[in-house]
């Protein structure tokens, strides 16, 4: 992965004025951190999440409040704050920090890795394990897992969350549960699927066989329930102690300037927008290559979800990331959509499911392709997903 940033590094001119995108914005670069094969990895969403561990608050370069900030969850800086105190709290920005978010996003990817191995290998083989991990592996966009994104945290958490599920061990599902909906807006999609895999064999206990449930066993549940959605509760609080407004995680969208709105647009639409958007737009420009990624993306999740299902991957999996797709596309815009569905899992297991290796093996080439050069023009500033 470190292959692409060298190749940027002599071949791709800087993105211009992309410095506010960089720790440089906030920072005097500093070795080792300054090396073109490290600080990359802290572009755009990184910044904001280094600010927000750094200094504890939601500033912008300038020392005040940066109202776009408020759209980041807590846990993933909150978690990078405490790995930086553990070995020695140093300056914001300062190296301690880097590769706090640095190990914690690998860190995170790796145990994601292992956690998709176990839990396909629940119902399908061994086999299928592998190459679904390989199909996720080779994503065009799955250098963000090893950036200072929280998407490795994301995935980390869900599929703890579904193999806890899968074990019954409902406490720990919970639990999991709860630290998912404080890492990513689109968490809250978990809640109904998690409860609905706590209550169902209950429900069938106690309507349909008319058997008696044990009044602990109940109040466990219960507990349990509470528990998940407690997360988001504790940070509409913070919003609201912050902003006055316990919603302003979903309206400091407003504030990213990417076109996305706070009121629901439905898909149709978008597709109409980028339809437009890739006729007008000269092919040789970088924004034609990246809408024509956002694009395709909507129809990769889309068409792959459909064949994940066809497979018969659990369905919980599959609501789970509908549900997420549907969110990501619903505010007017495709924009970070590649980055959005690689979270997808059900997506790489039913890709692996697929008999055609003809397929496979075209998706690996371009995959690889898409790979090298979208992290290569992320490294430079410019912006993918």
């Amino acid at each position: 992965m470190f292959l692409p940033l060298d190749y940027a590094h002599t071949h791709i001119p800087m993105q211009k004025d992309s410095t506010q995108y960089t720790l440089w914005a906030y920072a005097g670069k500093y070795p080792p951190v300054n090396s073109y094969l490290l600080y990359p990895w802290s572009n755009f969403d990184g910044v904001h999440y280094l600010t927000i561990a750094g200094d504890g608050g939601f500033l912008n370069p300038f020392g005040y409040q940066h109202a776009s900030d408020g759209r980041f969850f807590p846990l993933y800086p909150l978690l990078i704050s405490f790995t930086t105190f553990l070995i020695g709290y140093g300056l914001p920005f300062g190296p301690q920090i880097f590769f706090s978010a640095f190990f914690l996003s690998n860190f995170f990817f790796l145990l994601s890795l292992i956690l998709f191995y176990f839990l396909i290998t629940l119902d399908f083989s061994e086999n299928t394990a592998i190459g679904a991990i390989i199909l996720l592996l080779c994503f065009p966009t799955s250098f963000f897992y090893g950036a200072t994104y929280s998407e490795s945290l994301f995935l980390f958490l869900s599929l703890a969350t579904f193999l806890s599920l899968r074990k019954k061990l409902l406490l720990l599902a919970s639990v999991c549960a709860f630290f998912l909906v404080a890492t990513r807006v689109v968490g809250i999609v978990i809640i109904p699927i998690v409860l609905y895999e706590m209550w169902k064999d209950d429900y069938i206990l106690f309507f349909k066989q008319k058997k008696h449930i044990s009044v602990w066993q109940f109040l466990g549940k219960l507990f349990f329930s509470l528990l998940i959605p407690l997360g988001l509760i504790l940070f509409a609080v913070y919003n609201w102690y912050q902003w006055k407004d316990p919603l302003f995680f979903i309206h400091a969208q407003q504030f990213v300037g990417d076109g996305r709105s706070t009121g629901i647009v439905l898909f149709p639409q978008t597709i109409f927008r980028y339809i437009k958007i890739l006729i007008t737009i000269p092919h040789f420009h970088i924004q034609w290559w990246v809408s024509l990624t956002e694009f395709s993306s909507f129809f990769f999740g889309l068409i792959l979800l459909f064949v994940a299902y066809r497979k018969k991957v659990n369905l919980g999996y599959i609501l789970f990331s509908l549900f997420m797709f549907l969110v990501a596309t619903e505010n007017g815009t495709f924009s970070g959509l590649p980055r959005y569905i690689m979270v997808l899992f059900p997506i790489f297991i039913g890709l692996s499911l697929t008999k055609n290796i003809y397929v496979k093996i075209l998706y690996v080439l371009v995959s690889l392709l898409g790979l090298f050069f979208l992290t290569a023009f992320f490294a430079q500033g410019y912006f993918i997903a």
